[in-house]
């Protein structure tokens, strides 16, 4: 690998070591998920900024027109499965993300998804909040909840325009 740090020399060290790079993806649903939302913001005119899990409840800046909204990321890798989420979303404002992104990215754990399986759910703060509300889980322990796909609101596949940027 050379030491200038090129993307394509990353990309081909990993390549040359699949045995690393499947212990990284079988640790990355988290990334995976922030990644496919970053691209599909980008492609439809949004800038995105990763906050690289330094906040709670927010793992992206989507901006567009001098605006910016928090935006906070699941991500599964088994189709039509739940959501872990560990404290209630919140929705008071400046405290959490104005929207989350709900994305199923159906994988072996060592793998990455195929982007024609990848269904990304987009919901406001509010509408996570209710969602996680009606979670089974939390009202068997006070350490979390998750989001049932049954529980997300029938609009939410691929709302983009919930941004309202």
């Amino acid at each position: 690998m050379s030491h200038d740090g090129k993307m394509e020399d990353v990309e081909a060290w990993a390549r040359s070591h699949p045995d690393i790079l499947r212990k990284i993806i079988t640790k990355s649903s988290g990334a995976i998920g922030e990644i496919i939302v970053a691209q599909r913001l980008e492609s439809i005119g949004f800038a995105v900024q990763s906050l690289n899990g330094h906040h709670e409840q927010r793992d992206l800046i989507v901006s567009k027109d001098n605006r910016s909204i928090n935006v906070e990321v699941k991500c599964v890798r088994i189709k039509g499965s739940v959501w872990w989420v560990g404290k209630r979303p919140l929705t008071e404002p400046d405290c959490g993300s104005d929207i989350w992104c709900l994305v199923s990215a159906p994988r072996q754990a060592d793998q990455l998804p195929n982007p024609d399986h990848v269904e990304v759910f987009v919901l406001t703060a509010t509408e996570a909040a209710a969602a996680w509300d009606l979670s089974p889980y939390k009202k068997k322990s006070e350490h979390g909840g998750e989001i049932r796909l049954k529980d997300v609101p029938t609009d939410a596949k691929e709302a983009w325009g919930k941004f309202g940027l």
